[in-house]
């Protein structure tokens, strides 16, 4: 509550309620990135707990789809 009643977050704008697909409406901090030419887009909601594990494995780790299930049979990723 403290952050989103600072008076420099309120004064710069700084706060967007953003859809959330279990909790309805929420209140989030915008990006601080301020261009004048190229304004910064808020339509990325917080994602879900787990919601890019596989992603982020898979692309970013070159994880295969046989070692993503195998971390996933053995509970240690959602």
């Amino acid at each position: 509550p403290q952050v989103f009643a600072d008076p420099h977050v309120l004064a710069r704008d700084s706060v967007v309620e953003m859809q959330h697909p279990s909790l309805g409406p929420v209140r989030c901090l915008a990006s601080p990135m301020r261009l004048s030419s190229s304004p910064v887009c808020q339509d990325g909601r917080p994602p879900m707990l787990g919601e890019h594990t596989y992603e982020v494995l898979r692309d970013l780790l070159e994880l295969s789809d046989e070692r993503i299930e195998n971390l996933r049979t053995r509970s240690l990723i959602q």
